[in-house]
């Protein structure tokens, strides 16, 4: 289903069965690419001197099913590297809260984080 023009990458998270010397699981990344969603900023920052406000938080409308979670993260836009081990570049933003699956549509809240 086309919601909009944007295509995303998904970061899902998973435990690798391994922990850190914390006792943290060790999350190990995979990555989708998700066509036809909508992505619209949803939160700004503006900087002191009033330069251009910098987008902090964005929506994203993705396809039903799309397997978002709350662990999951987004790169938008996304650049593809070549490389294997991070085959996508781009700002990065966590996804906040759960997903909401509408039936006809998965929506997000996220929140930058590099």
């Amino acid at each position: 289903m086309k919601l909009g023009n944007d295509t995303i990458v998904l970061v899902t998270r998973t435990p690798s069965g391994q922990d850190d010397d914390l006792g943290n699981p060790i999350l190990v990344d995979s990555y989708l690419q998700v066509r036809w969603c909508q992505v619209s900023p949803a939160t700004s920052s503006e900087a002191p001197d009033r330069a251009v406000p910098t987008i902090s938080g964005l929506t994203v409308l993705a396809p039903p099913a799309t397997p978002l979670g709350d662990v999951d993260a987004v790169i938008w836009p996304a650049t593809a590297t070549g490389d294997p081990d991070t085959p996508w570049t781009g700002p990065t933003y966590e996804v906040v809260g759960d997903p909401g699956d509408w039936g006809t549509a998965v929506q997000a809240h996220l929140q930058r984080s590099r």
